[in-house]
């Protein structure tokens, strides 16, 4: 009787300790981004004012179900797929602005603007690292090519 309420026991602790992984399912939904800048450089008034501006661009990630997702960028939509491996979720971008990476710089062409960094941006994977709380992700890699001192943070709305 007692190896029986030691193993109920164990099991017990073993299911409310173990959170596990992060599911794709759980991540379903919207999320709200944000900059946020390192304690480090709260007295730094060039900081500070990057912050005010960075404050002002939107931030808007919508994964859906059947791995699909759009991401809103300071009125930029971007429309593709997410993955999702470990607790890291990738998206890779099909269209910006509803165009591909070949007709974006087919239009730049047309403009005369130099379109190579700019295509090569728009097929870069962006990558999320899920954080323990499963209610927020970090970006791993800069946006846009746009380099920040700060970290931007996605958190799940509807909670």
């Amino acid at each position: 009787m007692k190896l029986i309420a030691l193993f109920l026991c164990v099991v017990a602790i073993a299911t409310v300790g173990c959170k596990g992984a992060p599911s794709q399912s759980n991540l379903v939904g919207k999320w709200k981004g944000e900059v946020k800048m390192p304690a480090t450089t709260k007295d730094d008034p060039m900081a500070k004012m990057g912050e005010a501006m960075l404050g002002m661009f939107t931030f808007d990630l919508e994964l859906k179900a059947e791995n699909k997702f759009t991401l809103t960028m300071v009125f930029i939509p971007i429309e593709g797929e997410w993955s999702m491996s470990g607790n890291v979720v990738t998206l890779t971008p099909k269209t910006v602005m509803g165009l591909t990476p070949d007709e974006f710089a087919k239009e730049q062409a047309k403009q005369k603007n130099n379109t190579t960094s700019k295509t090569e941006d728009m097929r870069k994977p962006i990558r999320l690292e899920v954080q323990a709380d499963g209610k927020s992700m970090k970006a791993l890699d800069d946006l846009g090519g746009q380099k920040s001192q700060g970290d931007l943070i996605f958190t799940k709305q509807g909670f």
